[in-house]
Order: structure tokens, then C-alpha cells, then sequence
């Protein structure tokens, strides 16, 4: 069977694959991370390591070495795609692509970025980027709910990114997909390094999160399904 596995960015949850899922022409699990929104109440990762060894042992439950497996990561979910890509082919499943979205390879992503004073920067930030309006920002249900494990993602992100030495290249398809506009990730032809594979690269107008455009998601969404049917 062939299977889709989504990563949202840091803060994220499964449902902003939602509508990008509903069109896709085959069978899709969107992780949620714990200590994050419906898992709220499970202790958050300490370490990219120890997040991508827990999605190890959770997706064993959910597929087998006959599935065709292409996994699907967007920002920092991008980074735990190709990481668990890397350790799911090591384990001997049956890894076919990646589809990495609006992430530069973690070698050119600056670790300053995340150098976050207080809680305010963190809240600029996401602001800039266009993650949450402002109401929802200045909510106390953010601040109670949310910012806890957003600080946290960028922690580890900020750590894996300033500690990241290898150059292992994985042996599968790379689809990378950015948008124009986006202050983090307005190109991605560094994953070439990262793959044994001749990569591709498709741009899309938007910032951040332009997998949420109607528009952008159609287009995604036809372009997965030619991809996983070949």
C-alpha cells in the first residue's frame, strides 16, 4: 500500500494537511507531535533525536516493509522528514520520496534565527511569517496552550541546526516546494547535496504557508498524485 506521512512545522498540528490531504490519491497519516495541541498533556521532545525516535516507533504500528512510503514535511517538519526518511531506509521500509516544503537544508538554515530573548521575539516572529493572526497571539489561550511548545520546537531546532555535521544523502526522490515571498525559504536547490537523486524544485506565489492557498494546495495536491502514481 502506498502511504503518506505529513510533518507539520514547529507549533504545528496534523490538521493544517487537512485540505492538502483531502485530494490526495492515497492513504495519509498526519503526526501529531507530542505535547502539541490534541496531545497537549504528553511531555514535549527534548532533542530532534528523541522526536524522530519516537515517530520511529509509532509509525511501526502503522506501516510495514511492503508499504511505499513517501513522507511530506513542512518547515521544520521538513527537517524531521528527511531525518526519519534517512532511519526508516536504515530500518529497510521501502522509502520512495520526500516532499519537503518551504525548508532550506539544514546546513544554510542560520541558527540565529531562534535566538529568541523572551517570549515577545517569539511572537514577532511568528507574526512575521504569517503562522497566527495577532488576536490569537495576544490570547491568553496562546500563551497557556501553545507558546510552551512552540519555545520548545525552536529549541530543538535551533540545537539540531548548530550541532548538524552530516552529509549523508539519501537515496530517494526529493520535491522541494517553496513560495516566492517566504523570508525563510525562497529557495531550496541546496537539497541536491542531500540526495543521490537528481531533485526538483516547484515555486508558488505566497509566503510561509502557502500550502494553504486554494490555489497552491490544487496545484500540490495534483502534483503529489502524478508523483505517487509513477
Amino acid at each position: 500500500m502506498k502511504k503518506l506521512i505529513c510533518f507539520p512545522c514547529a507549533g504545528g498540528n496534523a490538521k493544517s494537511f487537512a485540505k492538502l490531504i483531502r485530494g490526495i490519491h492515497c492513504f495519509a497519516i498526519c503526526a501529531e507531535y507530542s505535547g502539541h495541541w490534541s496531545r497537549y498533556e504528553e511531555p514535549l521532545y527534548y532533542s530532534m533525536e528523541d522526536c524522530i525516535q519516537y515517530q520511529m516507533q509509532e509509525l511501526r504500528e502503522k506501516i510495514t516493509l511492503q508499504d511505499e512510503i513517501f513522507l511530506l514535511g513542512h518547515s521544520m517538519g521538513a527537517l524531521i522528514a528527511f531525518e526519519l526518511g534517512k532511519n526508516l531506509l536504515n530500518a529497510g521500509y521501502n522509502v520512495k520520496g520526500l516532499y519537503l516544503l518551504a525548508c532550506m537544508p539544514p546546513d544554510e538554515i542560520n541558527d540565529t534565527d531562534f535566538n529568541f530573548e523572551d517570549d515577545e521575539e517569539i511572537k514577532l516572529f511568528l507574526k512575521r511569517i504569517n503562522q497566527m493572526p495577532e488576536s490569537v497571539l495576544n490570547s491568553d489561550f496562546f500563551r497557556e496552550n501553545l507558546l510552551p511548545s512552540i519555545r520548545n520546537d525552536f529549541r530543538i531546532l535551533k540545537n539540531f541546526i548548530s550541532s548538524y555535521s552530516s552529509r549523508e544523502a539519501i537515496d530517494c526522490n526529493i520535491v522541494c516546494m517553496c513560495a516566492e515571498q517566504d523570508s525563510l525559504a525562497n529557495e531550496m536547490c541546496g537539497w541536491q547535496r542531500y540526495s543521490q537523486k537528481k531533485i526538483k524544485e516547484y515555486y508558488y506565489p505566497g509566503n510561509h504557508f502557502f500550502f494553504h492557498e486554494k490555489e497552491n494546495t490544487e496545484k500540490i495536491v495534483e502534483l503529489i498524485n502524478l508523483e505517487i502514481s509513477d
